[in-house]
């Protein structure tokens, strides 16, 4: 009987998890955080040129304008984004081409094809790549190559097994041979790219001219004309302009490209915002960031799984309600959301006042009597609001967590969660928990704390929308 009941526990969790997947769709906000398309979408990709591809409940892709209307009927297995006015779009694993008014262009032959310049395309057919324009003529077939990409500047990086890279034009002209120990050839931005050849890294302009990065073991690419990079036997990174010349020394954790004046890196463990002149802004205690675009870049905390934007000052502009987004492009940003509500219909915010709150945490609660209070274990106070005397529920507007020794600084937990069935002891303290998501969702998850280590483990149960299992907070 109990392997039945198990079972049975198992196959609900399966459907209610299948469920709130089936019903997560995409939407898009704008940069004042409003939602100007909801998220009826099952799949989705980013505005260009007015357009963006949706996947409909017809299992097809199409494009919608920024009203929401499908202005290309889904036809496709699947689209791309629109560049130059055209689009490529796959039918029955072929690609062609189509402009926007969904008229075929190039019908679905290819293999791949990737709109690079106005009236460029590369092409993979019967794996032989070539050049074409929108009229489906070949301007230069691309024989011997076994890779080809499009590197921006009207270059393609080209590659042969077991030798490297090289970089041709747009006329098939080789201006890079293909060497050994070319490698880690990135994109052109702004005229410059980066590349390594045999363990040495040089900056490359359009004309392929090298410039020696002394003693640089690897290269980034470039972004607002700074490229990262990082020294050999020492794993730290900083940024160097087009000359080769260190602007920005090597101080940081990971290698991260600026876009919009600034990058969001990591100095000693911990998320910090760097302009092109190096100067540092602290931004709080995050654990993931995008990068920004249009002056906004997403972020999410520890605590709070959902996803808002900071601009470029530090300052969040767009509160964390989203389960998850994208970087905004052509002024708004796709985010998931479920059946469209996935996202926050609550607007509140975390905060760690006592003072006296209702509880909108479920509806057989909204005539109780709410008393502010806080309870300390451990050397742990948590401001709480009581919520229910008979079940012993608490809605904990912060934590704050109190050091024996008064000189060391109290930092909050930002984030909502409630208390049922507290236990503790001497030794430690255990904390069964609800949390409670912005967006609705909830997880059931123990948290812990042991005097003398500055370790707090929150260990999750399973999260039934994302399925993250655990996490933990270090002070």
């Amino acid at each position: 009987m109990k392997k039945i009941k198990i079972a049975i526990t198992f196959f609900l969790l399966f459907l209610t998890t299948y469920y709130l997947k089936a019903q997560v769709k995409f939407g898009y906000i704008n940069t004042s955080g409003n939602v100007v398309i909801a998220p009826n979408f099952i799949d989705s990709r980013d505005f260009f040129e007015g357009l963006a591809a949706v996947k409909c409940e017809n299992k097809k892709w199409g494009y919608i304008d920024k009203a929401g209307k499908i202005v290309i009927e889904p036809l496709y297995d699947y689209a791309a984004d629109f560049k130059n006015g055209f689009s490529t779009v796959m039918k029955n694993y072929k690609w062609g081409l189509i402009d926007k008014k969904g008229e075929v262009i190039i019908q679905p032959m290819y293999n791949n094809l990737i709109i690079c310049d106005v009236a460029l395309l590369l092409s993979l057919k019967n794996n032989q790549y070539a050049l074409i324009n929108t009229k489906n003529e070949v301007l230069a077939e691309l024989k011997n190559y076994e890779f080809v990409m499009y590197m921006n500047e009207g270059l393609f990086k080209v590659e042969q097994k077991d030798i490297g890279s090289g970089i041709i034009d747009k006329n098939g002209k080789v201006l890079m041979p293909i060497k050994y120990g070319y490698t880690d050839l990135r994109e052109f931005v702004d005229g410059f790219s980066t590349v390594i050849i045999k363990d040495s890294a040089f900056i490359i302009d359009t004309r392929c001219k090298l410039i020696y990065c002394n003693k640089i073991e690897s290269l980034f690419g470039f972004g607002n004309g700074l490229a990262c990079f990082k020294y050999k036997n020492f794993d730290k990174y900083g940024y160097v302009n087009t000359k080769g010349q260190v602007v920005i020394d090597p101080i940081f954790d990971i290698p991260v490209l600026f876009n919009c004046g600034k990058a969001i890196t990591k100095k000693d463990g911990k998320y910090v915002m760097i302009d092109i002149k190096g100067n540092i802004t602290d931004i709080g205690n995050p654990n993931n960031f995008g990068p920004f675009t249009e002056g906004l870049a997403k972020f999410k905390t520890f605590l709070y799984n959902d996803f808002g934007f900071i601009d470029t000052t530090g300052k969040i502009v767009i509160a964390q309600k989203y389960i998850d987004v994208d970087p905004f492009s052509d002024g708004l940003a796709r985010f998931k959301g479920g059946s469209g509500k996935g996202y926050s219909a609550d607007q509140s915010t975390a905060t760690t006042s006592t003072n006296e709150a209702s509880d909108n945490t479920s509806s057989n609660n909204t005539s109780s009597k709410t008393s502010s209070s806080s309870i300390t274990f451990g050397g742990v106070q948590y401001s709480t609001v009581h919520m229910n005397e008979f079940t012993n529920k608490y809605r904990l507007l912060g934590v704050m967590i109190i050091y024996s020794d008064a000189s060391k600084f109290s930092k909050p937990f930002p984030h909502y969660f409630d208390v049922y069935g507290t236990s503790m002891t001497n030794e430690n303290a255990v904390f069964n928990v609800l949390l409670r998501k912005l967006n609705s969702y909830y997880t059931y998850s123990k948290y812990s704390w042991k005097p003398g280590a500055d370790t707090r483990s929150l260990t999750k149960g399973m999260d039934l929308r994302d399925y993250e299992t655990h996490g933990s907070y270090k002070q």
